[in-house]
């Protein structure tokens, strides 16, 4: 097994693959580092490769009547990406570290050449998509079925926990 390899092995969502198919995806593979608030992608911009989380959070968020909202976060192990390379259109979020962040980044091409190498890759990757889509949804459904009042709190407390952390990181920048 080679080091990018041992690399996404250690992380509980890739336990699952075997190490042939961690292999495949060697020769594309670049690690990463993101500081507190660098940017991964932008929404709009041409998908180029996926995002492997190692350590950190990365924010997922989508801009909609000037106005950015979480979509999803990622922790270690998480994917980032995967839908605008496969449908090779760009990418339809922003992805932005919640500190310190180490990734591997794996472009289109050898990431499709792994996939046709090794197609438990792809299934993995099929996996990982359909989860977020059935998340989405049942967000979505939450947010259909809800009471007035209930998404009013519900902003409320996102709004809240906006203005905390736009405080935090002001209060960071004064440090």
């Amino acid at each position: 097994m080679r080091a990018t390899a041992s690399l996404v092995r250690a992380l509980e969502s890739f336990h699952q693959l075997s190490d042939a198919s961690l292999d495949a995806v060697e020769p594309g593979a670049v690690r990463k580092t993101y500081a507190r608030g660098a940017t991964l992608f932008r929404e709009g911009d041409a998908a180029h490769g996926v995002f492997i989380v190692l350590s950190g959070e990365v924010r997922v968020v989508r801009s909609s009547r000037g106005r950015r909202y979480v979509l999803h976060v990622e922790g270690a192990g998480g994917t980032l990406g995967e839908a605008p390379v496969f449908d090779r259109g760009p990418y339809p979020v922003t992805a932005i570290a919640h500190g310190a962040v180490d990734a591997l980044y794996i472009a289109s091409d050898p990431l499709e050449r792994a996939i046709r190498g090794s197609p438990e890759l792809g299934l993995f990757f099929l996996r990982r998509l359909g989860g977020r889509v059935r998340a989405l949804l049942e967000r979505v459904d939450g947010l259909a079925t809800a009471h007035v009042s209930t998404r009013l709190a519900a902003f409320l407390l996102e709004h809240a926990a906006r203005t905390a952390e736009l405080d935090e990181a002001v209060d960071e920048a004064d440090a």
